[in-house]
This record gives structure tokens, C-alpha cells and sequence, in this order.
């Protein structure tokens, strides 16, 4: 799988809201594992990006999309994997939303990434319903 690529992202501890399970952590390690391994996915262990915690920063998160991109092609296979917590609303407290509102909500910034990175096809900048 030399043209295939992912990020992989799982954050579960965080500074204002409750601990989320180890799972979260495990998670996306294993789902990392199994793309790097050549039994399973065989992805290039060059090609895969692994975030966690607090590596998992907007910066980091963004230079790992913009590297995705840059090192992608219309013929690549690009993958990313998130395993994390939902939204919080101002005030610092949870906030509860509707599955349509999540998912504007959780994608709104990876969207206009998407829309204004030159190195995104046209036809991949919709990511969101």
C-alpha cells in the first residue's frame, strides 16, 4: 500500500471535562497497528500519522491534514480515524446536540480546511452533509 495514507487521532484526557476510558487511547493504537501491519493493511509506517493526547494539538491536527495532502494524489487512499469526545458549548459545560448538529458542528472546522487548502481536489472538499 505504498500510495495509501492515514492520521490517526485518539484523545482522551482533556483539561476541563472528565477523562474519557483508555479505550479511547487503545483504540486508535490499534487501529494504527493495523494499518502499519503488513499482514493486515500494509500501510508505510512513513505514511501513517499517529496523534494522541496531547500531541493531539488544532496545530498539530492541521499540519497532519496539510501533509496528508500534500503527499496524497487523486489515486491515493487516505484515511483518518478519530476516536475522542464530543462538542462543549462557551461556558465550558457539556453541551448535548442533535446527530445533524454534531456532525455540522464537529466537522465546521475540517471542512473549511478542506475548502481552502489548494492541495485538496475539487472533488474531495465536501466532507460534511
Amino acid at each position: 500500500m505504498d500510495n495509501a495514507h492515514a492520521l490517526v487521532v485518539g484523545i482522551a484526557n482533556y483539561e476541563k471535562i472528565n477523562k474519557l476510558p483508555d479505550t479511547v487511547l487503545n483504540d486508535a493504537q490499534t487501529i494504527y497497528d493495523l494499518l502499519i501491519d503488513s499482514h493486515h493493511c500494509g500501510y508505510s509506517q512513513d505514511n501513517v500519522k499517529l496523534l494522541k493526547d496531547g500531541a493531539a494539538t488544532k496545530t498539530a491536527l492541521s499540519q497532519a491534514l496539510t501533509n496528508l495532502a500534500q503527499q496524497s494524489n487523486q489515486d491515493a487512499t487516505v484515511f483518518i480515524y478519530i476516536s475522542s469526545h464530543g462538542g462543549q458549548n462557551d461556558s465550558s459545560g457539556l453541551r448535548t446536540f442533535n446527530l445533524d448538529e454534531l456532525l455540522i458542528h464537529s466537522c465546521s472546522w475540517l471542512q473549511d480546511y478542506l475548502s481552502n487548502n489548494p492541495h485538496v481536489n475539487n472533488s474531495d472538499r465536501s466532507l460534511c452533509p
